[in-house]
């Protein structure tokens, strides 16, 4: 069902200017497959890309790889399962919070089977912590991509800036290269 509604819209899903509505609709159609799938529209050379995402749940990944997998073929877009690492880092939002690299320290532990993780923030509205949650895992996908994200990431918590911990933390900046030194 997904994939003929999109196949259907697709000619309105430019990533440089999507409508509002269509965004919407593919919002409602992925929370019918599952309501913790999200989406990102971009582009890849002259290819627009739709990736699907499970915003690091480890439990959805097989799930968005079927879902990508039995993707159509349609001239002019690619599709991909799970976010990508990026070359640069950019501030990430959800609802009404945003997290930025620039201003962001982490903690990254060792936990047994998988690292937690300890963010420090400038500001920490406690009542927004899902919405921090979600912004954290979209923010390391970017840093390392979500299928390392998903298989490695454990629990995730969130302080603010000044704390005493936050003495031992470092600049989200090199969080890539502590995730990488702890996994070997």
């Amino acid at each position: 069902e997904f994939w003929s509604w999109f196949e259907s819209l697709e000619s309105r899903m430019d990533p440089d200017s999507p409508d509002p509505i269509v965004l919407e609709d593919m919002d409602y159609w992925l929370g019918r497959i599952s309501p913790n799938l999200s989406f990102e529209l971009g582009k890849s050379g002259r290819k627009h890309t739709l990736t699907i995402s499970a915003d690091g749940r480890a439990a959805l990944v097989p799930l968005v790889d079927k879902l990508v997998g039995d993707a159509p073929k349609i001239d002019g877009w690619k599709f991909v399962s799970l976010r990508q690492k990026q070359k640069h880092l950019r501030p990430v939002t959800v609802g009404g919070t945003t997290l930025d690299p620039d201003n962001l320290f982490f903690d990254l532990y060792d936990d047994g089977p998988r690292f937690g993780v300890a963010f420090y923030l400038p500001e920490f509205v406690h009542a927004q912590v899902d919405e921090y949650r979600v912004a954290a895992m979209r923010l390391m996908s970017m840093s390392v991509g979500e299928r390392n994200v998903a298989s490695w990431i454990g629990f995730v918590d969130f302080d603010r800036h000044g704390v005493r911990d936050m003495a031992f933390s470092r600049p989200f900046a090199e969080f890539e290269t502590v995730f990488d030194g702890l996994r070997k």
